[in-house]
Order: structure tokens, then sequence, then C-alpha cells
């Protein structure tokens, strides 16, 4: 099989982003395994005031490859478990980004928070089939390609459907950094099914 995924995220006068993912998989009865592709295109806009008062702007584009394999395995009726990693190159080195004040609040958490500057990231996780219901729990750990922080972070969901050909997930967790502490965060996703 093959999906594909296209988003679009952010702020323009902070951060913005085009991603493409897509996997090519092999799924037998029990197990599924996964080869991940993803490139992102970032556009990082930064203002610093000069001696003078004057505010200069500036806007750093720079592109993200990302490379990776994805496992599944049901061992028994209803149960799913699974675990997926991911490295990323970038077209800039990070590290010497302006580490302005500014720019280190947006790491902190724009960046971290939406997964977007990550070195590397992990995670793993159980499934719970009900009939055409599903519940999982999943835990993740990402490295910042800025500044080797890491990133953790547990998130449960909820899948279920809402039309024929549509199934609707809710996510909510609590992720925890060396930058900014703990957060909370939610999202909600439509899965609309072809053929």
């Amino acid at each position: 099989g093959l999906t594909l995924d296209l988003q679009r995220w952010g702020d323009p006068d902070l951060v913005e982003s085009d991603d493409i993912k897509a996997s090519l998989y092999l799924r037998g009865d029990a197990v599924t395994v996964g080869l991940l592709a993803e490139r992102r295109e970032i556009d990082l806009t930064f203002s610093v005031t000069g001696v003078g008062g004057d505010v200069f702007s500036r806007t750093v584009g720079f592109k993200a490859d990302g490379w990776g394999l994805r496992f599944s395995a049901k061992p028994v009726q209803n149960w799913r478990f699974f675990v997926s990693g991911r490295k990323y190159d970038y077209s800039a080195d990070l590290a010497v980004l302006p580490r302005i004040q500014l720019v280190d609040l947006l790491f902190a958490s724009t960046l971290t928070l939406a997964n977007s500057l990550v070195e590397f990231e992990t995670s793993v996780g159980v499934e719970r089939t009900f009939g055409n219901h599903a519940v999982f729990l999943n835990y993740g750990r990402d490295r910042s390609a800025v500044d080797r922080t890491f990133l953790e972070s547990l998130d449960v969901g909820f899948l279920f459907p809402a039309g024929p050909r549509v199934d609707l997930e809710l996510i909510f967790g609590i992720s925890d950094s060396d930058d900014f502490g703990s957060e909370t965060f939610g999202g909600v996703y439509f899965f609309i099914y072809g053929g």
C-alpha cells in the first residue's frame, strides 16, 4: 500500500512549513512494515532591533528530508503494537541560527511543539479496537536539531466512524521538554477513504 499526507501550518510572521509525507508499506495478517519519507520546506522569520532602533526582519528558508521505518504487529485479535523512527537531514546547519531571545522562545515553543525542527523522532504505542472504534496510547521521544534537547510526549487517541467513508480521530496528550516544561495538547483528524 501507499499513503500520502500533505500539511501546511504556521504563522507568516514567524514560521511556515509545507510538508509532504509518504509511506510505502507491506501488510501481512499479523505484521506490517513501512518505509517512511518526508520533505519539509520551512521559512523562519525573525526580527532584530539595531543600535539606532531600526528593526530588521529576515526570512531564512531551508529544507528537511526525513527517512524512517514503521513496524506494527497484531499478536492477538483486536490488539496492535507499533514502533516507528525517523531521522532528518537539513539543508542548513540549524545550530548556527541566531540565538537571540525571540528565536530561543520560538524554538522552545512553536517549533518544538509542532515537531518541525527535530533531528530524529521515535514512538512506540499500543492500540485496541472495539468493532469499528479504536483507542490508542502512544509514547514519543524527539531530539531538537537546534539545541539537541529532548521532547517526550504521551498521548491517547480515539478513532470512530463519522460517515460511510470518513473516520474522525481525537487526540489528547501531554509533552515535557527541557526548554519549556510540561504542556498539554490536542488534535482532530479526518480520514477520508476512497475505493
